[in-house]
């Protein structure tokens, strides 16, 4: 786990965790995270400007999906307070909002193509297991 940074103070260290070549991020390299939010973007827009080309590729609830997307945009907004309000974060804590960041939001993209889905227990678990993780982070 080492890190190759060459900062000045101990200051810009902390004030920086992930700015380090090597750096050991649980989100991921910053490319990836953009990537992500482009293509959540781009089928939030098409949730929006083409719900019949969606409903062609066999989207039934096209609104589950702009949900997705400002899902994504709040847990973004909550990773921003929380990276800022506790600097010093463990990292299985960090680890843990930071997946469950992801995986709750991305949870209504199922239901977007089986609206019936949220009725089985299996996915009723998993909702459940997620939000208590986040709870838990």
């Amino acid at each position: 786990m080492s890190r190759s940074c060459s900062t000045s103070s101990a200051r810009s260290r902390r004030r920086s965790r992930t700015s380090c070549a090597g750096s050991d991020d649980p989100r991921g390299s910053s490319a990836a995270r953009q990537r992500r939010g482009r293509l959540v973007v781009a089928t939030a827009a098409l949730a929006v400007q083409a719900p019949l080309l969606l409903r062609r590729a066999g989207v039934r609830r096209p609104k589950r999906i702009r949900q997705a997307h400002l899902d994504l945009v709040m847990m973004g907004t909550i990773q921003v307070a929380v990276g800022a309000a506790v600097p010093a974060l463990p990292l299985w804590i960090a680890a843990l909002i930071m997946l469950c960041a992801v995986v709750q939001p991305l949870l209504f993209l199922p239901l977007a193509a089986r609206p019936g889905l949220s009725r089985a227990r299996g996915f009723r678990a998993l909702v459940a297991a997620v939000f208590a993780a986040t709870s838990v982070g």
